[in-house]
């Protein structure tokens, strides 16, 4: 157990780092710019040698120009101040502020995370788990995992589990107990002219005083991609399938809800589109990326869920149990909202549900 004071710290081991950031926009932006300038450097080349080799040998290069085109034409609606944050980190870091720009918005341009969570009540409290999947750069993602404590100055304080020069929210809890994680869908009703993904689920988190504060602020932003979002509290918990321009609230059944990247209201399952193909350079299996895959981790949740004793040990054992564990899960965690407590696995391999969780508390 590590138990973390309320002063400032940066914590750093291998495959997990714990930065805290403190003040205005500015003041964080380049506290974590200049804190993690090696890693955001390392990043950018490894995204560029990507390009470069994997798929596009000779057309690299004008892709991640085009990729850049189009992440610019997303930075009008971004908000104001987290913009400034992202401007600092960059400037921090010493990199293009583009490049930053390009990290915050890649998951609403190409729609890559493949994600399992759930949310259970138990004797009156709610357990929460994640696992986070990306399907490429997973050896890299699992060395560079970080926990960001925000203590910003308006708001309130909150964490959110990411990787260096990410600014946005996909796995995250507040001060006041409430817990976001992000699950891509696929739809035909997108729209470039909305608050990218992580930016709008970092901002309400950031603002959240209760759930429907955070219910609130997402369903009535204008949104760009289909996603699944869980958001919990102690004491409640419920899905918000999203795509651009429509919503449903799925609720718990029997104090148990699991989502992963499929649609489960009649509403939504309307508008549901094909899954991506698999990604160059990807060594996951072909039906990894399938709507059939994501219901088989569904309904694997949903059985670990049922079961009489049902605690931090049993949610650890739900996030490592296949396929729910995989090749490209790069971040797994437990929420306790009550505690504020979290547990974060710790492995330079992926699955890394399959390491060592590491208890922090004493973040918010």
């Amino acid at each position: 157990m590590k138990t973390l004071s309320k002063e400032k710290f940066f914590l750093r081991e291998e495959g997990l780092t714990v930065l805290q950031l403190n003040g205005s926009p500015l003041e964080m932006g380049l506290q974590h710019g200049s804190s993690l300038k090696e890693e955001i450097h390392l990043i950018r080349s490894k995204f560029i040698d990507y390009l470069s080799r994997r798929k596009w040998p000779v057309f690299g290069r004008i892709l991640y120009w085009l990729l850049m085109v189009f992440a610019k034409t997303m930075n009008r609606y971004i908000p104001n101040l987290l913009r400034k944050e992202m401007l600092s980190v960059a400037k921090g870091a010493n990199v293009p502020y583009c490049f930053i720009l390009l990290l915050n918005v890649l998951d609403d341009l190409l729609n890559l995370f493949f994600c399992s969570s759930f949310a259970i009540t138990k004797d009156g409290h709610i357990i929460c788990g994640r696992n986070l999947d990306y399907d490429i750069f997973t050896d890299l993602m699992t060395h560079l995992n970080t926990v960001f404590v925000y203590k910003p100055k308006e708001g309130y304080p909150f964490l959110s589990l990411a990787w260096p020069g990410y600014v946005g929210c996909l796995t995250g809890m507040n001060v006041n107990g409430l817990v976001l994680t992000s699950h891509a869908s696929y739809t035909f009703d997108r729209n470039r002219k909305g608050i990218p993904t992580g930016l709008l689920y970092r901002h309400a988190l950031q603002h959240a005083l209760c759930i429907n504060d955070i219910d609130k602020a997402i369903t009535s932003a204008p949104r760009t991609i289909g996603n699944n979002v869980l958001l919990a509290s102690d004491n409640e918990a419920f899905v918000l399938e999203l795509s651009a321009k429509n919503w449903k609230r799925r609720k718990s059944e029997g104090g148990i809800i699991t989502i992963t990247n499929h649609y489960q209201t009649s509403a939504m399952k309307s508008i549901q589109a094909p899954f991506v193909s698999k990604p160059p350079g990807s060594s996951l299996p072909d039906d990894f990326f399938s709507y059939n895959h994501s219901i088989l981790r569904d309904e694997q949740l949903r059985e670990f869920c049922k079961k009489e004793s049902f605690w931090v040990n049993e949610a650890i054992e739900a996030l490592r149990s296949e396929p729910v564990a995989n090749g490209a899960t790069a971040q797994s965690v437990v929420f306790l909202p009550s505690e504020k407590s979290i547990w974060v696995a710790k492995s330079l391999d992926a699955p890394v549900s399959l390491g060592k969780f590491i208890k922090l508390e004493g973040l918010l």
